[in-house]
């Protein structure tokens, strides 16, 4: 076989490409094709660590965590030997390490690694570098799922700043940081805090529009997602109707252009449930429709649906 340092860049980005469209099986072969290349030409230690990386988080996709794992460590070990403690590299696999690590349920190894990443990052490429923030970022997932919501919110809010200052509120990376920011705070029952950070998401979909910047399906669906949990969590409970149907109605426009169609349909239900608790008049053959929509695949959120037909049928019969 040919062996050349152009070839192995040309089979990683062969891999990659692959990676992309779903066709893992491929991938890892030219992504092993590529690494066996590297490690038989001197010198190319980088390109050898890098792609160790890649093809361990190509493992990680298919679930192959014991082969993941094997991979990072190898890539640690020459990014230790060759480029030192404190290299960006170095940071790098110690930070897909650590997500590893999470994925596998070890939070002790998770915390570790990334903790590790995080520091070096912060003192190599600077607080506000956004691999630094991506470091917080998984940090931020890693204490929520500890139920450490205090300091998941601090450096969550400390990610959010750097999205803002290095690519602006209307980048997809900042967007998401918001999104994830404002679904922290309503995890941990912190609705008055989570509800300017919905609000400020709908602006920022508005001024996407105005724009005619394209979305992408993924940034649609926290747009919605937003907007229903601000009408769910906030406005119904502060009984402001008016408001409520506004965003429920924003919620199941942007859904409809993602398109899901379940989640249109929780929306609707969520509209139908405010004018029933508003005391205004229900489309029962619409929730009887977006019942069986839900109750289809099997979604809990169904429920909601027979709650109100009951209600109104009791209602009914007592009159």
């Amino acid at each position: 076989r040919l062996q050349h340092p152009y070839l192995g860049i040309f089979l990683g980005f062969l891999a990659n490409a692959l990676e992309n469209k779903g066709q893992f099986k491929d991938a890892e072969y030219y992504y092993r094709r590529a690494l066996e290349m590297y490690e038989t030409i001197p010198g190319y230690y980088e390109s050898s660590i890098n792609c160790n990386n890649n093809l361990a988080k190509l493992l990680c996709k298919k679930g192959d965590y014991a082969g993941a794992e094997t991979l990072f460590r190898r890539a640690l070990a020459i990014c230790e030997k060759v480029l030192g403690n404190e290299h960006p590299n170095t940071a790098r696999t110690l930070h897909n390490m650590g997500e590893l690590f999470h994925s596998m349920g070890d939070h002790g190894g998770a915390e570790s690694h990334l903790s590790r990443a995080l520091a070096i990052k912060e003192k190599v490429l600077g607080k506000e570098h956004l691999d630094t923030g991506a470091s917080i970022n998984s940090m931020v997932l890693l204490l929520k799922s500890k139920g450490n919501y205090v300091d998941a919110e601090m450096l969550s809010r400390r990610a959010l700043d750097i999205c803002e200052k290095v690519l602006g509120k209307e980048h997809p990376d900042t967007i998401a940081t918001r999104y994830n920011l404002a679904q922290l705070l309503r995890d941990k029952g912190d609705h008055k805090g989570a509800a300017p950070l919905y609000r400020q998401l709908i602006e920022i979909y508005e001024e996407l529009l105005k724009k005619n910047v394209p979305i992408l399906p993924q940034i649609l669906n926290m747009f919605a997602t937003g907007s229903n949990n601000l009408a769910f969590h906030t406005l119904v409970p502060e009984r402001n109707w008016k408001e409520a149907e506004y965003y429920y109605k924003k919620a199941i426009e942007i859904f409809n252009k993602v398109p899901d169609p379940v989640e249109v349909a929780n929306s609707e239900m969520n509209l139908q449930t405010m004018f029933h608790l508003s005391g205004q008049p229900v489309d029962i053959e619409r929730v009887k429709a977006l019942t069986r929509i839900l109750e289809e695949v099997k979604d809990k959120r169904a429920e909601k649906g027979q709650k109100i037909l009951k209600e109104i049928l009791k209602k009914q019969e007592l009159l």
